[in-house]
């Protein structure tokens, strides 16, 4: 069963067989990767405040799909 897709993405349909999301112009693709960096813009600070809260770092990795080398870095790096 395919996903239930987001009502106000722009893109069309899918590449047969690769599930992936195609866009019918260069304004989709840049709307997409908009929201996109929005939603993400606040990684680092997320991964910093649950691992201070906490968190172990391979549940991290578990819930959001960042490598633990990664969460390494950004836990050991200070908040800019």
């Amino acid at each position: 069963m395919m996903p239930k897709r987001d009502r106000g993405a722009p893109w069309l349909g899918s590449v047969p067989g690769m599930g992936a999301e195609t866009f019918p112009d260069r304004a989709a693709a840049e709307w997409a990767l908009r929201n996109w960096a929005a939603a993400h813009r606040k990684r680092d600070d997320l991964i910093r405040l649950a691992a201070a809260a906490g968190v172990d770092p391979r549940r991290i990795q578990q819930i959001t799909g960042v490598a633990k080398s990664t969460i390494t870095r950004i836990t050991q790096r200070t908040a800019s």
